[in-house]
């Protein structure tokens, strides 16, 4: 009977596959929710009794990818202990049905939750001017350009693209001083660059000069200084040789929009993938540090949209062997994979986030080191059997 039909066998276990994975999603959904009511009762409960999709809305599905994936996990091993204890996987390896027809059904099902996955974190792809609309709040602000320039803003207010109190420094390319500005109000425009306003200019000696206002194109202009012994010890001194003052000065050949420096200020954990690969894209330096958390959030998400694939071939690793299936061993194995899963985890988030490994390398190495662990384990199972 189990050689002519094989499909009723992989339907059995399908269904069994699928209904033990709604139950593991509706019971962490479960417990998820009752650590929500405990910190935010009143919210749960309004939700609750007038628009309970909401609620699913806001809370479970922007949780679905780590729900589902030990959902996947905890029904891929259930299905196979509950099976066993009828002696049924057993008997399959027995006879001639071959049993990567029930292995590669939980398989084809772990894929199809993980498009699901996928569909459910672009369901909200950001609009074109999304980081135009952004809401940012006004605070200080630092910048350091590629032209090596470094601003300080005591204040700067993004909606009106308008800062406070700025000091500017210009260094050249070896890291010596070239000119200092201190304003009282600038002003970032697309179009017309930056404008300075009431605000004092120093000029340090250099090589070609020193850079000084240009007040008839409101810009910044190079003028020459004559060769001399005081301009010669001017020049190794760190006292400016030039100091003046502006009403209004334009420096419309710096390109250097100050949004982006309040994206990186955003929580990457608050957006979604599409909101992040905006972000970093957009960013003037792509070799900055703090693109890293954004980059390994970025791997993240998209890693954990696929992990359901994943986590059920380290499941169907664990319990498919040739061996009898005993709970104690699966306890001791599960519970192993999670404090090495844990431990790696956590590391390479903190190396991660500062961009000291690559973020895809971060976020696959926890489940590398879940699966050493079960093969070194399941390697001692057969030796001593």
């Amino acid at each position: 009977m189990i050689q002519r039909c094989p499909w009723i066998l992989v339907k059995r276990w399908s269904k069994m596959w699928i209904v033990l994975f709604f139950f593991s999603v509706f019971f962490l959904s479960s417990i998820l929710l009752l650590f929500l009511l405990s910190e935010e009762y009143e919210k749960i409960i309004r939700l609750t009794s007038e628009n309970p999709f909401e609620l699913i809305l806001t809370y479970i599905f922007p949780s679905f990818s780590w729900l589902s994936s030990i959902s996947c996990f905890s029904a891929t091993i259930l299905t196979f202990v509950f099976l066993e204890r009828h002696k049924e996987w057993s008997t399959l390896k027995s006879c001639s049905v071959c049993p990567m027809w029930i292995i590669g059904a939980i398989f084809l099902l772990s894929i199809f939750i993980s498009i699901i996955n996928l569909v459910l974190i672009y369901h909200k792809s950001p609009s074109t001017d999304f980081l135009d609309k952004q809401n940012l709040n006004r605070t200080s602000l630092k910048i350091k350009d590629s032209n090596n320039w470094v601003w300080y803003f005591q204040d700067f207010d993004p909606e009106q693209k308008k800062g406070i109190n700025l000091q500017l420094y210009i260094y050249d390319d070896q890291g010596k001083n070239v000119a200092r500005i201190r304003c009282e109000k600038a002003y970032w425009d697309q179009e017309n660059g930056w404008r300075l306003e009431s605000g004092i200019f120093w000029s340090y000696q250099t090589k070609k000069g020193i850079l000084i206002p240009d007040d008839s194109n409101d810009s910044l202009a190079w003028v020459p200084v004559q060769k001399n012994y005081f301009m010669e010890l001017g020049r190794n001194q760190i006292a400016p040789l030039r100091k003046s003052s502006f009403h209004s000065l334009r420096i419309g050949e710096i390109d250097v929009n100050p949004l982006p420096y309040f994206w990186v200020k955003k929580n990457p954990a608050d957006l979604g993938p599409g909101e992040i690969a905006s972000i970093i894209s957009n960013y003037p330096d792509q070799n900055s540090a703090s693109l890293s958390p954004f980059r390994y959030k970025y791997a993240q998400l998209m890693f954990n949209a696929l992990s359901c694939t994943i986590v059920t071939t380290l499941a169907l690793f664990l319990v498919s062997g040739n061996y009898l299936i005993k709970v104690e061993f699966l306890v001791r194995s599960i519970i192993c994979g999670l404090v090495i899963f844990y431990l790696l985890k956590v590391s390479c988030l903190k190396l991660g986030e500062k961009g000291l490994i690559n973020p895809w390398i971060g976020v696959i190495l926890p489940l590398m080191g879940v699966l050493i662990s079960f093969a070194l384990l399941r390697r001692s199972k057969l030796m001593k059997t």
